[in-house]
């Protein structure tokens, strides 16, 4: 169309041109020139649009191009993550399933954990419960084959030696100090002194009261242990009189039984063996506790058991004979005490000591003994030198376990008590004078008893010797 439009355009300029002037057509030609630079502008500006389009075309898609390739990377980068999320969620599901199984087990372990907790439960209660049964029985092993005696029992060594201790003391009340309202019959006496190989000779102005109690002590409990080995010795069928013979005579017997029991059995246990001291010990502790205590009839009437008040009867009567009583409440009074010593002397000599183990033994001394401050007990100090003291009289026997025969290595219960002499010393004429001696001598010169008063001096010198020295401790 702007071709067309150039074209009029010049025609009417050529028209114009012929009917103007020159410069007219100078005019036209400078405007056809005008129009033709146009249109060559426009047709370059078309171009140059053209080529804007082109370009804004080429940039476009080179934006597109762009933005494409952003989003085939989103994608490509999407699907690498949808398959890595699919690996992972496939992952997931697999630990969560080994989870799950983990659980399980877990559940399933903890589960055996706690039934082997309860069974471990169950275990330590029976253990425990073994354990007790055990210690039962061992404890039950121990006392069936130990042979200690326990703090309470009246027969352990300690309560023993406190027993021998209070005996010794009654001992002594019973003999009473032989001063006051008592008469001594010396003639009896000194047959008893001759008796125990004690060569004096008591008289009214020539004696040791000390010396006089320590041998009725010792009388005493011999006397006791004499009459009781008859009782025993004696096949006695008075019930139930006779039941603590008859209990050591089957006793006895048992113990030996089982004792050959033990000895002759192929591989007899400890507690076989122990057998015979656990009858002994156990048999004698009761006839310790109970032997020869009242005894009760079927009507509950209680009596005292004939051997005591026959003994005590006879003992009242053999120390009466020896020193009499002339207060008749000091008479009785000492005659109702040899009921408790006739009882503990029994009970010590027969019973006692046979619950010890080994079996505890008693030794007498004898007159001129060396004195043996281990073994032995009197009225001498520490710092005294005994070297040349020898025994007057054993007061009370030594009581002493002998494990291997040998006297070093004796255990003792309780020393011996002893009188002692010390044939070195020295009687004085000041000392004679002291003890009455040289008047009961003039004495017996005026009843013309040379013979006698001879006898006589030469004791009280013997007596003065061992004055000083014949104290017994309480």
């Amino acid at each position: 169309m702007s071709t067309k439009l150039i074209t009029e355009n010049s025609n009417f300029i050529e028209e114009s041109t012929k009917l103007e002037n020159k410069n007219v057509a100078d005019a036209i030609t400078l405007i056809r020139e005008y129009y033709e630079k146009t249109e060559s502008l426009r047709e370059e500006n078309k171009k140059l649009r053209e080529e804007i389009e082109e370009i804004n075309n080429l940039i476009n898609n080179q934006k597109n191009n762009a933005d494409l390739s952003n989003h085939i990377k989103l994608f490509q980068s999407n699907k690498e993550l949808q398959e890595k999320f699919n690996s992972l969620l496939s992952q997931k599901q697999t630990i969560e399933q080994q989870l799950k199984e983990k659980t399980d087990e877990f559940k399933k372990s903890v589960q055996l954990v706690e039934d082997k907790e309860n069974e471990i439960k169950d275990l330590e209660e029976i253990n425990s419960n073994l354990k007790a049964e055990a210690l039962k029985y061992q404890s039950a092993l121990g006392a069936a084959t130990s042979f200690q005696l326990s703090d309470d029992d009246k027969n352990n060594s300690v309560r023993l030696n406190e027993d021998i201790e209070r005996l010794q003391d009654n001992l002594e009340d019973y003999v009473t100090n032989l001063r006051s309202k008592t008469k001594i019959h010396y003639k009896k006496l000194n047959k008893l002194f001759a008796q125990y190989h004690c060569k004096l000779e008591m008289k009214p102005r020539i004696k040791d009261p000390t010396l006089i109690k320590a041998l009725l002590q010792r009388h005493v409990i011999e006397f006791i242990y004499n009459n009781t080995a008859e009782y025993f010795d004696v096949n006695n069928i008075d019930e139930p009189q006779s039941l603590e013979s008859e209990i050591t005579f089957k006793v006895n017997e048992l113990i030996s039984l089982t004792d050959k029991f033990a000895k002759t059995r192929f591989e007899s246990s400890k507690v076989t063996s122990a057998v015979p001291i656990k009858i002994r010990q156990q048999i004698f502790s009761v006839l310790s506790n109970h032997g020869f205590s009242d005894i009760i009839n079927d009507g509950q009437v209680k009596s005292e058991h004939k051997l005591i008040s026959q003994i005590k009867k006879q003992l009242n009567q053999e120390i009466n004979s020896y020193r009499e009583i002339t207060d008749n409440k000091k008479k009785k009074k000492c005659e109702e005490l040899a009921v408790i010593i006739i009882r503990e002397v029994i009970k010590l000599f027969f019973f006692r000591l046979k619950t010890q183990e080994p079996i505890a033994k008693w030794k007498w001394f004898n007159n001129n003994d060396k004195i043996d401050p281990n073994q032995m007990t009197g009225s001498w100090d520490d710092d005294d030198d005994l070297e040349n003291a020898t025994v007057e009289i054993c007061i009370f026997p030594l009581i002493y376990k002998d494990p291997n025969s040998s006297s070093t290595e004796l255990q003792i219960y309780t020393p011996a008590k002893v009188f002692i002499r010390d044939d070195n010393s020295s009687s004085s004429e000041e000392e004679n004078g002291e003890n009455g001696i040289n008047e009961e001598k003039g004495k017996e010169s005026k009843d013309s008893k040379n013979n006698k008063t001879n006898k006589t001096n030469k004791n009280s010198n013997s007596i003065s010797k061992i004055f000083k020295s014949m104290i017994i401790k309480k």
